[in-house]
């Protein structure tokens, strides 16, 4: 498919801004999903672009979530001209948040979050596709350098069922090695370093109003648990 690829790549589909640009992976990325997708690859993906195009050219199952109906309309007339067939790709035309809480979908082989990069989105895409994906599947972050992919990143850096695959430009991969991903916080290395400092904080702050109040007896029983806990 590298020649097809090739062919996306100097000729793109123009589907954002109304049909007069388009926002897409990086070719790096691009590559590495065309590279690792194996016949009869199930895949889906929250927002739509070129790699739209390139999963309806290497998956035989792919989903599509993106919010407007002009960029599927835009994708669709791209396909047509390309004579791409678009048979086995679904659009779902509404927000990922919506969808993918009710969404049926197992052994997925490949996730790309793209879709809305506010707060909290990246996580609630990652949220509901980590238990549609088998088990070796492949998740891709696109955008990590905003703080919602990159905290993203950096949370599943630290998980024992998510292993690194590789960085590119701006978007991360990793694979599923597990089925936990959605634990308490106590059992998360990345909330539990990174909540450290501001519990010690709030400790202090607490223990300092106590004093102020000469709450003594509170004081005392407060520490006591924390000299328990260890």
């Amino acid at each position: 498919m590298i020649l097809q690829l090739e062919n996306i790549f100097s000729d793109p589909p123009l589907v954002h801004r109304g049909g007069t640009m388009v926002w897409g992976l990086n070719e790096d990325v691009l590559r590495y999903i065309d590279d690792t997708l194996k016949p009869g690859a199930k895949t889906l993906e929250t927002g739509a672009g070129i790699s739209t195009i390139l999963f309806a050219v290497r998956s035989s199952v792919h989903t599509c979530i993106v919010p407007s109906e002009q960029e599927v309309s835009l994708i669709r007339d791209y396909a047509l001209i390309k004579d791409i067939s678009l048979d086995h790709v679904h659009f779902i035309v509404d927000y990922s948040q919506n969808v993918l809480p009710t969404l049926e979908q197992e052994d997925l082989d490949l996730v790309l979050i793209d879709g809305g990069h506010g707060y909290p989105i990246p996580a609630i895409d990652w949220f509901y596709t980590a238990p549609m994906l088998k088990i070796n599947g492949v998740v891709i972050i696109d955008d990590v350098q905003l703080w919602t992919g990159l905290e993203l990143k950096r949370f599943l850096a630290e998980e024992e069922s998510w292993k690194f695959v590789r960085n590119f430009a701006r978007s991360t991969a990793y694979e599923k090695v597990g089925q936990e991903y959605a634990r308490e916080w106590t059992f998360q290395p990345y909330i539990i370093r990174r909540s450290r400092i501001p519990r010690i904080l709030n400790l202090l702050r607490n223990a300092f109003l106590l004093l102020l109040n000469c709450e003594f007896s509170k004081l005392a029983t407060k520490v006591r648990k924390q000299l328990t806990k260890g």
